[in-house]
């Protein structure tokens, strides 16, 4: 029994890969991503961390108090705590069997321990998104980013997995990773709004959020173009270190989709769809090379790639003006 789902749309972001591969089994599901995959945000303090990660805005982190999955019109979202299936006597196994039954997508944390990369070794919990299972084979088909860091769906051994949670239930307090989540797919119609494009552009230009959603680092935070500042400032700091490269990963992620949203929805505006092609082409190579210097260490890679992202934020905001000015 597997629910359906298409290839994502995203590739940096676990969370994103999974609404994406869901809701656009929905053709005009598309339409909804367009219009609220804009806004994006970083943490301040990571600048001087070890990662620095840029999110969409709000995040699509389901355990977050508000996120993507709980106003997307196209899922039905509920969450159920560990404690509560354990005190009903079912076995998790079986609880996510019989969800998936009646139609629902599941997301719980574990303890992945079974990653190629970390060789048995307990310690790293992480989101599992689950599309269905298989009672021949005693497993479950579940998504995340696995060998690579690339978003991918796997069989994961029905006994595995009841290792996997059973670490987590029993190591961790966090109400976020004590809970399942829930997900129907559910038929909606959605048109795209340009004017709620327009005033979150202006947003993303402005690197202000202007949304009324909030969390615990919600005054701590980059919005829409200081995000690329604080990355090049996280940069500077890491001359003779290796960098986090899941940003870059997300940049690809943004562009593309920028560039979609302007071929698909503005007529007669070649040139700027010409341009976020441009910029859509630079965050690939900028991605490149950052993966070249971590394997180099040649710091006149990281100098330049400074250098692109600098370019990259002006290029964009006057792309991104002049498409306002003239189409919306």
């Amino acid at each position: 029994m597997i629910l359906p789902y298409v290839k994502p749309i995203f590739k940096a972001w676990p969370e994103d890969c999974f609404l994406s591969s869901v809701i656009c089994v929905q053709e005009n599901a598309k339409n909804w991503i367009w219009d609220n995959y804009i806004q994006i945000s970083a943490y301040k303090g990571a600048v001087h961390e070890e990662k620095y990660r840029i999110n969409f805005w709000p995040t699509s982190k389901h355990h977050h108090l508000v996120n993507f999955f709980d106003y997307c019109p196209f899922l039905v979202k509920n969450a159920v705590e560990y404690d509560f299936v354990e005190k009903k006597k079912v076995r998790m196994i079986d609880f996510i069997r019989d969800s998936i039954d009646f139609g629902y997508y599941v997301s719980l944390t574990v303890d992945e321990f079974f990653r190629k990369e970390r060789e048995g070794a307990e310690g790293f919990k992480h989101p599992i998104y689950i599309y269905g299972y298989d009672d021949e084979k005693r497993c479950l088909y579940v998504g995340d980013c696995f060998d690579d860091w690339k978003y991918m769906i796997k069989e994961l051994d029905y006994d595995i997995f009841t290792r996997a949670y059973d670490i987590v239930k029993e190591q961790s307090n966090i109400i976020g990773e004590r809970r399942v989540y829930m997900y129907r797919l559910v038929q909606a119609e959605y048109n795209c709004d340009k004017t709620r494009i327009k005033r979150t552009l202006e947003a993303y230009l402005a690197s202000e959020d202007r949304t009324a959603y909030r969390d615990r680092y919600y005054n701590n935070k980059y919005y829409g173009l200081d995000c690329y500042r604080g990355l090049m400032d996280y940069l500077n700091g890491r001359k003779n270190k290796k960098i986090d490269l899941s940003s870059f990963a997300f940049i690809v992620d943004h562009k593309k989709l920028m560039e979609e949203r302007v071929g698909f929805l503005f007529e007669g505006v070649e040139s700027k769809s010409e341009e976020f092609r441009r910029i859509k082409n630079q965050s690939q190579i900028m991605l490149n090379m950052a993966m070249k210097y971590n394997l180099s260490g040649k710091l006149e890679i990281l100098d330049e790639i400074i250098n692109m992202l600098g370019q990259m934020v002006s290029s964009e905001k006057e792309t991104i003006e002049s498409l306002i000015e003239s189409e919306m």
